[in-house]
C-alpha cells in the first residue's frame, strides 16, 4: 500500500494543529511561529525562523542558513549567527488554550458541577423532594397509605411502590440503568411496550389485590401505570382516557388474539361476576366473547347481546307488562333502592298483594289465602273450622253457638261447590281461570295458583310451585345509575306498552342510550361511564 503524498502546497509551518492544548497568540494576525507553545502553554519563540544546518556537498563545511517561509518574506539578508541564532529575533507570545481544550475544561467542570449538586439532592434533607417526579394523589400519600403500605412514614412510603426506594443513591443508580423499559417510558406512555406488566405494576397488586384481571380472554396482563397516571399532582388520580382503552378494542390484531383465546377456555372460567343480594340474568356465552372491534359508544359499539341475541327471560311466573299498564305507575311496582342506583327486588307482599289479595271466599274477603308455600296452603285450609271462627270472632260474635253456627255454614258453602278440602286445594293450585271474584272492585279477580306460576303435583299429593327467579340486574358487564335518568320518563327508554309476554326482555336497545351518549346528544359517551376495566373474579359486586 502507497502512502499518500503531501499535497503541493502544504505548507507544515502553517498547521495549526488542532489536537493541540495551545495555540500560538499571534495566530489571529496570521503570524503564528512556526513551532507553536509548548504542552505546557510557553511561548517558544525566540526568531521569525529556526535557521538549520547544512553541510556543504563541494567543501563539507557546515554552516547555518535562514529558515524563514516564503509567506513571511523568505530567508532574511543577516541571517543566522555562527550559532544557529536567528538574526530577526521577536518578542515572545502569549499562547492561547486551543477551542479543543476549552471545550474540555467546560465539559469537566460542568460534569464536576453536576456531580456536586447532585451529591447534594441526593443527601439528605433534599433527596425525597429531589428525586420525587411531583406530587401523588390522595389516596397514595399520607399515614393512611403509609399503615395499609407498611411502611414507616409518608416518605418512605415510596418504597411501597419503588422497590429501590429504601437503598441509597447507588440502588437508585442501579435501578434507573436497569428498570424495564416500560417504566422508563414514563407513567401512561403508548407505544409497542404499553401493555407489558413491570415490576412497579407488582407492587401496585400488594394493596389492590386481583386487579391485574380484566377479562379471562384477554391476550396479557395490562400494566396499571400504562393507564394509571401517578404523580400528577395532589387529589384524584386522572382517570383512564378512552384511548387507552381503544389501544386494545380498536385493535384488530389484539382483538383477533382475544376470540382465539375464547375458543380455548373452559366456559366455567367465564363466571367470575358474582352479584351481592341481587339475581343476575344470565345470558348465554357467546362463541368469541366481546371481541368486536370499535372506536366509541356510538361508532361500532355493539348492540347489547340481548338485543343482539334476541333472549329470552326464562322465568316461569306469567306476568303481562301491557295488562298492567291501566290503572298502575312504573314506581308501583318499581321502587327504588335506597341508593337509587337500582330498584328493589319485586315482591308479592310489597308490589302484587295490593291488587292480587288471594281472597279466595267472595262472602269473606277478609279470609285470605297464604302465599309463597304450598305446604302452608294445605295447612290453611285443613285449620278453615279455626279460620272460621277466628274471623267470627273478628266480626263481633262472641256467644260460642253463634261463632259454632257462623263457621259451619261457610264450610257448608265451600263444600256444596269443592266436595272436601283436597277438592279446594287441587282448585285453589291448579287452576288457571276465573277462581272467584272479590267484593272490593279495586282488587282483581282471583283465579289460582297456576294463573301465575308454574304448579305440579307432587308423589305426596302435594303442589309443587316452581319459585320465580326475577333478575335484577340485566346488563352483567356494565354498569347503569337509575338516580341519574329520573328526569327521563320510563316508557321512553323501556318500550313496555306492548310488552305481552313474560319471557319479554325490556331493557334499552344501544341505540336508545346512544340518542343521549353521543355528540350528538351531549351526553358523555366514555368508556368508564359505564365500564370498569378491574373485574376481580370471584368478588361480589353490588
Amino acid at each position: 500500500m502507497r502512502d499518500r503524498l503531501e499535497a503541493p502546497d502544504f505548507d507544515a509551518d502553517q498547521y495549526d494543529r488542532p489536537n493541540a492544548a495551545w495555540v500560538c497568540g499571534r495566530a489571529c494576525e496570521g503570524r503564528t511561529c512556526p513551532g507553536g507553545p509548548s504542552p505546557e502553554g510557553d511561548c517558544r519563540a525566540t526568531g521569525e525562523c529556526r535557521p538549520a544546518l547544512k553541510k556543504s556537498k563541494k567543501t563539507g563545511s557546515e554552516r547555518w542558513v535562514c529558515n524563514r517561509p516564503a509567506r513571511q518574506g523568505g530567508h532574511c539578508e543577516a541571517g543566522p549567527s555562527s550559532e544557529g541564532v536567528c538574526g530577526c529575533p521577536i518578542p515572545p507570545c502569549q499562547p492561547a488554550r486551543s477551542l479543543r481544550s476549552k471545550r474540555g475544561l467546560w465539559s469537566f467542570w460542568v460534569a464536576v458541577s453536576s456531580a456536586i449538586v447532585l451529591l447534594a439532592m441526593f443527601s439528605d434533607p433534599f433527596a425525597w423532594d429531589f428525586i420525587s417526579p411531583g406530587e401523588v394523589s390522595t389516596y397514595h400519600n399520607g399515614p393512611a397509605f403509609a399503615n395499609m403500605a407498611g411502611v414507616n412514614s409518608e416518605q418512605e412510603g415510596c418504597a411501597a411502590c419503588h422497590v429501590a426506594a429504601d437503598g441509597g443513591p447507588a440502588t437508585w443508580l442501579v435501578a434507573a440503568t436497569v428498570s424495564d423499559k416500560r417504566s422508563r417510558a414514563g407513567f401512561g406512555s403508548a407505544g409497542p411496550d404499553h401493555h407489558r406488566f413491570t415490576s412497579i405494576d407488582s407492587s401496585c397488586l400488594r394493596c389492590h389485590l386481583g386487579h391485574d384481571f380484566h377479562h379471562p380472554a384477554a391476550p396479557a396482563r395490562v400494566s396499571c401505570s400504562g393507564c394509571h397516571k401517578e404523580h400528577q399532582g395532589g387529589g384524584r388520580m386522572p382517570s383512564p382516557t378512552d384511548s387507552q382503552c381503544a389501544e386494545c378494542h380498536n385493535n384488530p390484531a389484539a382483538m383477533l388474539a382475544a376470540a382465539a383465546n375464547a375458543k380455548a377456555i373452559d366456559s366455567e372460567q367465564f363466571a367470575y361476576r358474582h352479584f351481592k343480594g341481587a339475581t343476575p340474568f344470565k345470558a348465554p356465552r357467546t362463541a368469541v366473547g366481546n371481541t368486536n372491534v370499535f372506536a366509541s359508544f356510538s361508532v361500532g359499539h355493539p348492540e347489547f347481546q340481548i338485543h343482539r341475541e334476541s333472549l329470552k327471560e326464562l322465568n316461569t311466573l306469567r306476568f303481562n307488562h301491557q295488562a298492567h299498564r291501566t290503572g298502575l305507575r312504573c314506581d308501583d311496582c318499581h321502587s327504588p333502592d335506597p341508593s337509587g342506583v337500582h330498584h328493589l327486588p319485586i315482591s308479592f307482599e310489597q308490589h302484587c298483594q295490593k291488587c292480587h289479595s288471594l281472597q279466595f271466599d267472595q262472602a269473606n274477603p277478609k279470609l285470605r289465602l297464604p302465599h309463597g308455600n304450598p305446604e302452608f296452603l294445605r295447612a290453611f285450609l285443613n285449620s278453615l273450622p279455626k279460620q272460621y271462627e277466628d274471623l267470627a270472632k273478628q266480626s263481633g260474635l262472641t256467644a260460642k253457638r253463634e261463632i259454632d253456627v257462623f263457621a259451619d255454614r261457610q264450610l257448608l258453602r265451600l263444600w256444596e261447590e269443592f266436595v272436601d278440602v283436597g277438592q279446594l286445594e287441587k282448585a285453589i293450585l291448579l287452576a288457571q281461570g276465573k277462581f272467584d271474584r272479590a267484593k272490593d272492585s279495586s282488587r282483581h279477580d282471583y283465579q289460582g295458583c297456576a294463573y301465575c306460576h308454574s304448579v305440579t303435583r307432587g308423589e305426596d299429593g302435594i303442589g309443587r310451585i316452581t319459585p320465580p327467579q326475577i333478575p335484577d340486574r340485566w346488563l352483567l358487564k356494565g354498569r347503569f345509575n337509575h338516580a341519574r335518568h329520573l328526569n327521563i320518563d320510563c316508557a321512553q327508554c323501556h318500550r313496555v306498552s306492548a310488552s305481552r309476554d313474560t319471557s319479554d326482555i325490556n331493557i334499552p336497545s344501544k341505540k336508545s342510550c346512544a340518542t343521549c351518549h353521543s355528540p350528538a346528544g351531549g351526553v358523555p359517551e366514555t368508556c368508564a361511564t359505564c365500564h370498569n376495566f378491574h373485574t376481580v373474579s370471584g368478588r361480589m359486586i353490588r
